[in-house]
């Protein structure tokens, strides 16, 4: 069900990055992006972000069931009690993970504490398409790296 073989067969598949930024910022501008990076990182901040990454999950499952797990996939919970999960995101510390897990679309999210972005791995068509809708309603983007030539 939730194998340690899926998850490393997902994490190899294409993905997506929904985002506090439009694209990814180009080496020139490196310095002003880690510049800003740290003051969207900063508690307040970051809490404000992360409520809504949890609220998108949570408008999510109401479509399909999710799979949570806050220890890198050692446990896990099937669709959450909304306030206590969107809590334990908005509160996620500083070397924290969330690892969302979508089947039978083997669609897999993960946020990794202090980023502001999270990956979307092997995104399912139509949970892709509900989730840029959820994205662009809370403020953020959506975009994938070019693929390399």
């Amino acid at each position: 069900m939730n194998s340690p073989e899926l998850i490393e067969d997902i994490l190899e598949r294409p993905y997506q990055i929904i985002d506090i930024f439009p694209a990814q910022v180009p080496r020139e501008g490196a310095d002003r992006y880690f510049r800003t990076e740290r003051y969207f990182q900063e508690p307040q901040r970051l809490q404000r972000i992360y409520r809504k990454y949890a609220e998108i999950l949570l408008r999510l499952n109401c479509f399909w069931p999710m799979r949570v797990s806050f220890d890198w996939g050692e446990t896990w919970e099937e669709d959450p009690e909304p306030e206590t999960f969107a809590e334990k995101v908005k509160n996620l510390p500083g070397n924290g993970h969330l690892r969302v897990l979508f089947l039978p679309q083997e669609t897999l999210i993960d946020l990794d504490a202090p980023d502001t972005s999270v990956t979307v791995y092997a995104p399912d068509p139509a949970l892709w398409e509900m989730l840029e809708k959820l994205a662009a309603a809370e403020g953020f983007f959506t975009w994938q790296l070019p693929e390399e030539e």
